[in-house]
């Protein structure tokens, strides 16, 4: 099976920290033109007075989808909630724990996590009455983490969630940075891809250069395609392979491999050329 054969229209909920890394954004525009993907809500993480909400409300009507937009929590290990802070939330919802379980009622759902995993901690706490029916993969963790010692981005931000999430008894799979941070998946404003989004007049591809500019000047020079890599796994099967490892998660967010640790799938292999394709054709219009 191939990248571009739609394989079943799955309902996914995109749990998302938009608004600082243009990878989210990246993520956020291949799944809404995914026809793979039913996607039922948004929720923003890693929240900032719900700015992050309210950029996602503007992406979602720039795209012409019909889609909800729930607020969700602020991490709190964030030291540095930089986001585009002229989005400011105007319908989003608070209640996505409630609305997460009446929707797994009935039905299979696949929450796709690109952020910190508050949202997720919040929903266990809330009670699922059928967590068989929420299956979660979570960009985050690491078991190589290029600083060593240090535990990794996603999971750092709120590491008492990501051990409880790691410790429930939900259906899980971690795209790790292992996999992630690799130059294949990198765009700087050399890359092909910027350019054809820079000579773009399309409102979301305007839209795509801002967010690379600002994070660019503020932060970092380039960006990985972290999240994007997390939604085409979802998608294509065949574009990113899982194995399972035994681990444990540390008091401070450090995953470590472990004989006695937790049979846990872990992303191992993935096809950076496939996905980067992948992408280029959903995000370019």
């Amino acid at each position: 099976m191939t990248w571009n054969e739609v394989i079943q229209t799955k309902p996914v909920i995109i749990d998302t920290d938009i608004g600082g890394d243009p990878d989210d954004l990246f993520a956020v525009i291949a799944a809404l033109r995914s026809p793979e993907l039913a996607i039922q809500a948004f929720i923003s993480s890693d929240e900032h007075h719900g700015h992050r909400a309210g950029f996602l409300e503007h992406i979602v009507q720039l795209a012409g989808a019909d889609v909800p937009v729930f607020e969700g929590l602020a991490a709190p290990g964030s030291k540095d909630a930089y986001c585009l802070m002229e989005y400011v939330h105007k319908r989003s919802r608070l209640d996505y724990a409630e609305f997460v379980n009446e929707l797994t009622q009935n039905q299979k759902v696949t929450y796709i996590c690109i952020g910190p995993q508050s949202n997720i901690a919040h929903i266990l706490d809330y009670g699922l009455e059928k967590p068989k029916n929420l299956d979660v993969i979570m960009m985050g963790g690491a078991l190589a983490y290029r600083k060593k010692g240090v535990a990794e981005h996603n999971i750092r931000y709120d590491v008492s969630a990501a051990r409880k999430v790691f410790s429930s008894p939900l259906k899980k799979r971690y795209v790790i940075s292992d996999t992630t941070f690799v130059p294949e998946l990198t765009i700087d404003e050399e890359h092909p891809l910027y350019a054809l989004l820079f000579d773009s007049n399309e409102p979301l591809a305007r839209v795509l250069v801002e967010n690379m500019s600002r994070f660019f000047s503020k932060k970092y020079a380039q960006t990985i395609m972290h999240d994007p890599l997390t939604i085409a796994s979802v998608i294509s099967p065949d574009l990113v392979l899982f194995s399972q490892e035994r681990i444990t998660l540390s008091n401070s967010g450090v995953m470590i491999s472990l004989d006695e640790g937790v049979p846990t799938f872990l992303s191992a292999i993935a096809d950076y050329t496939g996905v980067m394709q992948w992408l280029c054709e959903r995000v370019i219009s």
